[in-house]
């Protein structure tokens, strides 16, 4: 039911939302400056965002590569 929902509601929604914005952008008769400085907003807001999920998958990473470490005994200790 949720990859319905996912695939024939929030998709399509998703994938013509740049359209929606422009449209309305036209429609209210937005002048070029005030588009530009919208723009800029939210191109800086992906590449936080961007930059926010990198780290937390980094940090993840890193958790795991460290936990996955001590879960293995050591071969060198193996031998003894």
């Amino acid at each position: 039911m949720k990859n319905v929902l996912l695939r024939g509601v929030f998709r399509p929604l998703i994938e013509r939302l740049g359209t929606m914005l422009a449209a309305y952008m036209i429609a209210r008769g937005f002048d070029s400056d005030l588009t530009a400085q919208l723009m800029n907003a939210l191109v800086a807001a992906l590449f936080v965002g961007l930059d926010l999920v990198t780290a937390a998958m980094g940090r993840h990473y890193d958790e795991t590569k460290l936990l996955g470490e001590f879960d293995r005994p050591h071969r060198k200790w193996e031998d003894d």
